[in-house]
């Protein structure tokens, strides 16, 4: 079964997802960006920090959300609900709301024509992705198992703040992805990271994010689908063959920009075990969960 797949090129979540970024201390490849949003974004990372709650959690409620609620104080509802619980949450909504908007007529002020921006941005993506991408998804449930196949999802198309990046959102079965024009790197076409990130959207199912440690499971997703989907790539000939140099580009080129609070810190020894993992579980027959294990495991040593 193909994946039905809604594209949603927003204003509002591409805003917020360059919030988090800023907030998080990542540094923005356009300059007008951070300068617009510099100020709301630290008015936003200290709100987040009096509240007690962390940018990572927050923000994976609140850019999806973004993409499909109109009203900042449903939006802050929503977010602050989800990341605090409701009674913790209800206090600090009116106070959220003003910090979104601050935000969101930062963002307008400077890029006044981000939709078309973005819905231009996002068309080339949206037709290879139609063309190559189903199968691609398919053959990463046949190399894993189908059942990490969503049935639906929903693609978020942001600005480049990193010149190429995207993350995933499994409560809300959400990726999001900067539009950019051109692949940032020429070996790795961004259609495959696309598969990449969906693949990714289970993580959130019991039985998996409830094998590992707690908090774990999207991380993990991060990192152990990457062979899997490069190999489905190669098999439609989207990259060249997967050998350890093509696995570890991904990694240090994808990872960093995909998960908000890494654990498993992209160095040479978490990518000696991923390698490892690699050629262990293709040569394997266990179910995903005992392979996932496994790398969670391998991942932890290689920290330690």
């Amino acid at each position: 079964m193909t994946t039905r797949l809604t594209w949603i090129a927003s204003p509002s979540a591409a805003c917020f997802d360059a919030v988090r970024r800023l907030a998080g201390g990542q540094t923005a490849v356009n300059s007008a960006l951070a300068d617009a949003l510099g100020a709301p974004a630290a008015n936003l990372r200290d709100f987040l920090l009096a509240a007690g709650a962390t940018l990572a959690e927050f923000s994976a409620e609140l850019v999806p959300a973004a993409a499909v609620i109109e009203s900042n104080r449903q939006l802050a509802h929503t977010a602050l609900t989800k990341s605090l619980g409701r009674g913790r949450a209800e206090p600090l909504v009116e106070r959220l709301a003003g910090l979104l908007t601050d935000c969101e007529q930062a963002s307008a002020a400077a890029f006044p024509k981000l939709r078309d921006e973005l819905e231009l941005r996002f068309r080339p993506l949206r037709e290879l992705w139609e063309t190559r991408g189903p199968g691609m998804l398919a053959a990463v449930g046949r190399r894993t198992e189908r059942t990490l196949i969503v049935d639906a999802a929903s693609v978020v198309a942001v600005a480049p703040f990193l010149g190429g990046a995207g993350w995933a959102a499994p409560k809300s079965n959400t990726v999001v992805i900067e539009a950019v024009l051109a692949n940032p790197l020429g070996e790795l076409p961004e259609t495959v990271r696309l598969g990449w990130l969906l693949a990714q959207l289970a993580a959130d199912l019991p039985d998996f994010a409830e094998l590992v440690g707690p908090g774990r499971s999207a991380e993990l997703f991060a990192w152990a689908m990457l062979p899997p989907a490069l190999e489905a790539a190669a098999d439609l000939e989207l990259v060249r063959p997967v050998d350890e140099r093509l696995v570890r580009a991904a990694a240090e080129s994808w990872l960093p920009a995909a998960i908000a609070a890494p654990e498993f810190v992209v160095d040479e020894r978490s990518l000696a075990a991923l390698e490892g993992w690699r050629q262990t579980a293709a040569a394997s027959a266990a179910p995903w969960t005992v392979k996932l294990k496994a790398l969670e495991q391998l991942l932890s040593e290689a920290i330690s």
